[in-house]
């Protein structure tokens, strides 16, 4: 990042008033335009498909991202009603956490535990989309 240096202060320091303000508003014009652009993160909603969690520990579901872009990542699971999502890790109030997920270069691993609170015939509808999962990347 461009600062400005004691010499350059020094100097707009000892100019006189109407040539000061000139040229301290030059220097901010320069310090703006090599200043860097701020990453812009955006949403990519990923549907998790078909699962049957209280017969499959685990879904990989592939992101379509480059490793690199990644910045955040967020899982939320449907139950079989359609009534409640519940966001990964989840933890009921009879277990430490029902279940997880991992984000790896080009899939995201979730993981149910077992026994666990999704591990149970309220999560086995299928044909049934289980949830979302939104990453959030920088294109």
């Amino acid at each position: 990042m461009d600062t400005l240096d004691i010499r350059e202060a020094r100097s707009l320091n000892n100019a006189n008033p109407a040539m000061q303000k000139g040229r301290i508003g030059e220097r901010v014009r320069q310090l703006e335009l090599n200043a860097p652009t701020p990453a812009v993160v955006v949403p990519k909603v990923i549907p998790i498909g078909n699962w049957n969690m209280d017969a499959d520990q685990m879904v990989q579901i592939a992101h379509g991202l480059t490793w690199a872009d990644i910045r955040a990542v967020q899982v939320g699971i449907i139950n079989d009603f359609g009534t409640n999502i519940y966001f990964l890790p989840y933890a009921s109030a009879a277990d430490a956490v029902g279940a997880t997920f991992q984000t790896q270069s080009a899939i995201i691993m979730i993981i149910r535990f077992s026994p666990g609170f999704f591990d149970h015939a309220d999560f086995d509808l299928t044909p049934f989309n289980r949830g979302f999962i939104t990453v959030w990347y920088t294109p």
